[in-house]
């Protein structure tokens, strides 16, 4: 009797301690709404032919150890081929309600393996990685830009391997969605290039074999997108872009066109356009983007600006044979930590990654030459079969068919909506060939709801997702949303709904 009072005085006792704690428990702590976005894009560029020892950083401090920067090598010593991440841009988006936010960037790369940085601003505190401390991000873009730098200004002198790519900042402003100060700078992107990324991680390599240079796959992660594989010629307007199937990487052939086919460089450079937007950039941003990359697919650059001065290293040069397709984002996460505290609303990322054969690049002078060729035909393009290398083949693979349309209130006539939607109707086949390029059997209809506004512009596109792939009825909507039609008469909102049937024909 007397160990079960004992047992229920401690067990009355330790109820009674419980219930004082529960009474000074600490008030939840809501955390803080993110006041800002990240959009980044770049490219990692690898020479096939180059594999080196991945060095870890010298500045290695505070405490950061191997195992905390996979980007710099697996294991000490293993050779690695090794990538460079060229002209990565970070652009900032204030999310609705705030005027401006302050925070501090991380790049998960070693600052040794930075090349090049700007603005320069504060560095963090640990010199191990590199990064930005005190960003103030202001809403609206920089009335008086802080001028990037110049082949001549120290920047551009200083790079270790006599390359300067900030010199061409100015071509990628467009976002005009913030304003960033960095110490006394002010800018409307952030900037930097590394060396020494370690690219084993990377799901689809360019190989050698006893026929040449082909795609291979060599990861689990799935790669969406479009994936291109390269071939020039050292003179002359020889040039072939082959649009690869994910599904048939391994078995593809290029002279056969089994797994692969022709397209022309205007068709490359809006695939890369449309699947930037579709990971989450602004069609401004997306714009530099393809932009940036235009020679490496000998498209013709749409902005006009300064170029990067020295001498390139071999991985960003022209070549006769390179590959090119989109990371996945956990690959880009793992290889280009980004992080900043406080914590973004989100962190959208878009990376092509580029192989070449760095034993035949092309001279700039002919490579230049090239690009202004192909640029003068694109330009000669009045049909859209003109815009591939194969038109018939082109012809009789795709189709966009208009089937109808519906719920038209007065405002607009059927013929002044058929002018208009009739006008860029190359697009919606661009958007399918997006889907193609993920799904080769991707058929079905997209139903795209518009609303038109008083003043004619496009108030609202939705499609729907009967294809199964709900990116390509979000581009035929992005398309959709740059219409413009004359004033309804009578003045008010119309709407409708244009339906496509897609689908696509065996060769």
């Amino acid at each position: 009797m007397t160990k079960r009072l004992a047992r229920t005085r401690a067990l009355m006792l330790a109820a009674i301690a419980a219930a004082a704690l529960g009474c000074k428990r600490p008030p939840t702590v809501t955390p803080p709404v993110p006041r800002f976005a990240i959009h980044e894009w770049g490219l990692i560029a690898v020479d096939a032919n180059t594999p080196a020892l991945a060095r870890l950083a010298t500045e290695v401090a505070g405490g950061l150890r191997l195992a905390e920067a996979p980007h710099a090598t697996r294991v000490l010593g293993r050779e690695l081929p090794f990538g460079y991440g060229g002209k990565p841009v970070i652009y900032v988006h204030l999310e609705p309600g705030f005027s401006d936010a302050t925070f501090d960037l991380r790049l998960g790369i070693p600052s040794a393996n930075i090349v090049e940085r700007w603005p320069a601003g504060a560095e963090l505190a640990s010199g191990a990685v590199s990064g930005w401390r005190h960003v103030v991000a202001r809403r609206g873009a920089c009335a008086a830009p802080t001028p990037a730098p110049t082949e001549s200004s120290v920047e551009c002198t200083r790079t270790r391997d006599g390359f300067c790519e900030a010199a061409e900042i100015p071509r990628y402003y467009g976002a005009r969605a913030s304003c960033l100060e960095v110490g006394s700078a002010r800018s409307e992107l952030l900037f930097y290039r590394a060396e020494g990324i370690a690219t084993d991680s990377l799901p689809v390599r360019m190989v050698a074999d006893d026929a040449g240079w082909r795609p291979s796959r060599t990861g689990d992660a799935v790669v969406t997108g479009p994936i291109f594989f390269i071939t020039a010629a050292h003179e002359g307007r020889e040039i072939a872009i082959h649009l690869l199937e994910p599904d048939a990487l391994d078995r593809a052939s290029l002279d056969s066109g089994t797994g692969s086919r022709l397209v022309d460089p205007t068709l490359a450079r809006d695939l890369i356009r449309l699947e930037a937007v579709q990971r989450g950039l602004t069609e401004s941003e997306a714009d530099a983007f393809a932009d940036a990359w235009a020679p490496a697919v000998f498209a013709r650059c749409h902005r006009e600006g300064p170029e990067a001065s020295g001498t390139l290293p071999a991985a960003f040069e022209q070549s006769t044979t390179s590959l090119m397709y989109f990371a996945p984002t956990e690959v880009i996460d793992a290889m280009i930590p980004l992080s900043t505290t406080p914590r973004p609303s989100r962190a959208n990322r878009a990376f092509l990654v580029r192989y070449v054969d760095g034993r035949s690049t092309i001279h700039r002078e002919e490579a230049k030459r090239i690009s202004e060729v192909m640029a003068a035909e694109a330009l000669q393009a009045t049909d859209l079969a003109a815009l591939l290398i194969g038109p018939r083949e082109f012809a009789r693979r795709t189709t966009v068919r208009p089937v109808g349309r519906a719920g038209l209130r007065d405002g607009l006539t059927t013929g002044q909506i058929r002018t208009v939607t009739t006008h860029g109707f190359m697009r919606f086949h661009e958007c399918y060939e997006l889907g193609l390029a993920r799904n080769p059997r991707l058929a079905g209809r997209v139903t795209v709801s518009v609303v038109v506004a008083p003043t004619g512009s496009v108030e609202s596109a939705s499609a729907d997702d009967v294809l199964g792939d709900p990116r390509v009825g979000a581009c035929f909507s992005s398309v959709a949303r740059r219409w413009r039609f004359p004033v309804p008469d009578p003045v008010g909102p119309v709407t409708f709904d244009l339906s496509y049937d897609l689908s696509v024909s065996d060769p």
